[in-house]
C-alpha cells in the first residue's frame, strides 16, 4: 500500500479548491504536481477572495498539499506544523502561509476516503 494520496486530475483539484477554500478563480492550466516523496503537492495560480485573504502581500501562486495517510492521522502533529508555518511567516520568514478553509475556518481540511473519491474521475487512474 502506497503512503501517497491518490493522484487527482487538474479538474478534480480545481473543484476541490473551489469547494474547500476561498478561491474566486483557479487557473486549471497552471496546476502542476510537484516532486514529493510521500505527499502530493500541487502548484497552481488562482485568485483568492480579497475580503478574507490572510496574506500580507498580494500574490496568485499557491501550493495545495495532500498529506500521506500516516502523517494525516496524527492531527496534533499537523496542527503543530500549521501553527509553526503561521508563526514563521508572521516573523518575516519566506515560507508558506496556510489559508483557512471556507467550511471549517481551519487551514486543515480533513477528507475521508469516501469524500476524496468524490473528486476522482471514473476514467482517471490512481
Amino acid at each position: 500500500m502506497s503512503l501517497r494520496p491518490p493522484r487527482l486530475s487538474s479538474t478534480a483539484i480545481e473543484r476541490f479548491l473551489k469547494v474547500h477554500f476561498p478561491f474566486i478563480s483557479v487557473n486549471r492550466s497552471s496546476i502542476k504536481e510537484l516532486v514529493s516523496y510521500e505527499d502530493r503537492n500541487h502548484y497552481f495560480q488562482g485568485e483568492i477572495d480579497p475580503s478574507i485573504s490572510t496574506s500580507k502581500k498580494p500574490g496568485n501562486e499557491y501550493v495545495l498539499k495532500f498529506l500521506n495517510h500516516v502523517v494525516s492521522e496524527d492531527i496534533e502533529l499537523v496542527k503543530g506544523l500549521t501553527e509553526l508555518k503561521k508563526y514563521l511567516y508572521r516573523q518575516g520568514f519566506n515560507c508558506p502561509f496556510p489559508i483557512p478553509s471556507v467550511l471549517s475556518h481551519s487551514e486543515i481540511v480533513i477528507v475521508n476516503e469516501t469524500e476524496l473519491k468524490h473528486y476522482i474521475e471514473k476514467n482517471h487512474t490512481l
